[in-house]
């Protein structure tokens, strides 16, 4: 990964300009260095990076040159085959850049004289010095003398019309309405905060990016119609992209494989994901960023907190932490077409197989598996929420904004040994639908790291 140099050094000349000189002092470079020396940026290379590059462009009055395919070059080592309509990780940093200066100005850096942000729809830093501002809206409050005091008090009381008002009265109201805003932001973000059950708050509570990735359902469909599944190397590779190619034989096929090429699906299992989330969020709904499985990148990958909605047969990128799972969704040996949790490892009278039973029921039982585990790279946490259909995904994505959810879970906990609410586990969960409106009756088996 390239990462940027720095620009504020002339190259020819031996000799420091005045202007270099100049920008070595200039205290928005301080701020800078301030900033990325922190905790919140410390580990964080790519937005390091990222950050240095538009201010240092900024400072040399290059701003207007700052593009998104310059960063993606120059800043994150992209191919020249790279283009910002097919590859949003540009975007994707930014939005993290601008949460993460959002929380240091809140945070370490909430006594700064010069708050830096980054406007939405721009790679242009603005620095904003609050130093003046404090200089205009502070004017400075006329003295009474000591003495003076006595005389004040004895002057008879004059008409409404004649008498001054004490400038200390609207410093006194203003004080008070910035009091109950205050409380009131307060008690809402504390709020917020409380509406986060257990495990979500694990992933949630961190103030970091959370990216959503939902399933592929034209994937899912392309799959079937070709009676097979496609590994994650071949989805891909697949072109048009994240699609397999259905073999058309009559026309309606055709233009069946054309609209789902060129759409992107999502289950109603995934519309419920996404607004259970936004409702128990709170003020973590800035820090959640919603992308179809078809528009991950590997690269993504590397850092960051993931929710994936859907197994490996509707989001492949599932597939990646198989070896981090001890129930692994299979294709059913009795039922050709249908899938099931294989038990790699079964404790007790725990079962080898889970599957559920026939579409055609009308009472339905299903089976879901809900897993929270480490990231791909160094940092970040992952949590799988996948169903062997469509509805047991829905289930459990009702259960994980449920207070009663996260009881069951906890008293499961218990149930093997568990003491206290582990970093990373995995619960197996059975689920009854009936006339297609599922939830969760249980949890079947249970697993736990740290």
């Amino acid at each position: 990964m390239a990462i940027a140099g720095t620009f504020l050094t002339d190259q020819t000349s031996t000799e420091p300009s005045e202007g270099a000189d100049a920008l070595q002092t200039d205290p928005r470079l301080e701020l800078l260095t301030r900033i990325v020396h922190t905790p919140t940026f410390e580990k964080a290379f790519k937005l390091q990076a990222l950050l240095r590059f538009i201010v240092e462009q900024s400072l040399q009055n290059d701003a207007e040159e700052i593009t998104e395919l310059r960063i993606g070059i120059e800043v994150f080592g992209k191919g020249s085959d790279y283009s910002p309509l097919l590859d949003s990780s540009v975007r994707v940093q930014a939005r993290q850049l601008r949460l993460k200066l959002h929380e240091y100005f809140n945070g370490v850096g909430k006594d700064e004289r010069i708050i830096l942000e980054i406007p939405k729809g721009s790679y242009r830093p603005i620095f904003q010095s609050l130093i003046q501002e404090a200089e205009v809206a502070s004017p400075e409050l006329p003295r009474v003398e000591t003495g003076d005091a006595a005389n004040i008090l004895m002057q008879p009381q004059m008409s409404s019309s004649t008498t001054q008002r004490s400038p200390w009265v609207p410093w006194t109201i203003a004080c008070v309405a910035v009091a109950i805003v205050a409380f009131l932001l307060f008690r809402s973000f504390w709020n917020g905060y409380r509406s986060v059950p257990w495990p979500l708050a694990t992933i949630m509570d961190r103030g970091e990016v959370i990216h959503l990735v939902l399933a592929d359902s034209a994937y899912q469909i392309t799959a079937t119609a070709n009676g097979r599944s496609m590994d994650l190397g071949e989805y891909l590779r697949a072109k048009p992209r994240n699609n397999a190619a259905i073999d058309p034989i009559e026309p309606a096929e055709v233009r069946l494989a054309h609209a789902l090429s060129g759409g992107t699906f999502t289950s109603f299992a995934d519309v419920v994901m996404v607004n259970s989330l936004a409702n128990v969020a709170g003020r973590y709904k800035l820090y959640l960023n919603v992308k179809s499985a078809r528009d991950l990148d590997p690269r993504d990958l590397e850092d960051g907190n993931f929710i994936f909605s859907g197994s490996p047969s509707s989001n492949p990128w599932v597939s990646l932490y198989n070896s981090k799972l001890n129930f692994r969704e299979t294709d059913s040996p009795s039922r050709p077409g249908e899938k099931m949790f294989l038990n790699t490892h079964p404790r007790g009278s725990e079962a080898k197989m889970y599957t559920g039973s026939s579409s055609a029921d009308a009472v339905r039982v299903d089976y879901a598996d809900l897993a929270v585990v480490p990231g791909l790279g160094e940092h970040g946490t992952v949590m799988i929420v996948e169903g062997l259909r469509h509805e047991a995904t829905e289930a459990a994505a009702r259960m994980l904004v449920d207070p009663e959810g996260s009881k069951m879970l906890e008293e499961a906990l218990r149930s093997a040994g568990q003491k206290s609410q582990p970093a990373y586990f995995e619960a197996l969960l059975s689920v009854r639908a009936v006339e297609g409106i599922p939830q969760v009756t249980g949890v079947v088996a249970i697993r736990t790291s740290h």
